[in-house]
């Protein structure tokens, strides 16, 4: 079975890649927590892997996780994969989400390997709470992210901070 792993920085993807819990591991390097947010151009540029579109070099594994680092452009960073990747039936069922309480990057391999975190199959709620998040992220005012704070965050539980 050929399993692939998506996260969110460098040093994650290094320990990841270390602990060779997969059989390709790839980060994404986006900044949304400070400064203007990538371009349309910029985010379909991020989405290409290999020279495929993201989705269809997804469709090459049999299993997906995507590890998740509790730091806010982290988190940023997995609503948007979330949102997405949603359109894409065929991905998303084979994909889980691996939600961690610490950095990636800042423990050792051989931790990841011996404590591996349970990965959680995605399911709508989260893809909800991820459009919903990419949605009030990305709009003029802070109105809809302070109206998302008082949803139920549970599926995404550090996009609250």
């Amino acid at each position: 079975m050929s399993h692939l792993i998506l996260t969110f920085d460098d040093s994650a993807s290094g320990a990841l890649k270390q602990a060779r819990l997969a059989d390709r591991v790839l980060a994404f390097g986006l900044r949304f927590a400070r400064g203007p947010l990538p371009t349309a151009s910029e985010l379909q540029n991020a989405a290409q892997v290999d020279g495929l579109a993201l989705s269809d070099f997804c469709e090459r594994f049999d299993a997906i996780e995507l590890w998740a680092d509790p730091e806010p452009n982290e988190q940023l960073q997995l609503v948007w994969l979330l949102d997405f990747l949603r359109p894409h039936a065929n991905v998303v069922a084979r994909s889980a989400l691996v939600q961690s309480n610490v950095r990636i990057g800042g423990r050792l391999p051989v931790e990841w390997v011996k404590q591996r975190p349970r990965a959680v199959p995605v399911h709508n709620d989260h893809l909800e709470i991820a459009s919903a998040a990419w949605s009030a992220w990305r709009a003029q005012t802070p109105t809809a992210w302070f109206d998302l704070l008082a949803q139920d965050l549970s599926a995404l539980p550090h996009l609250r901070n």
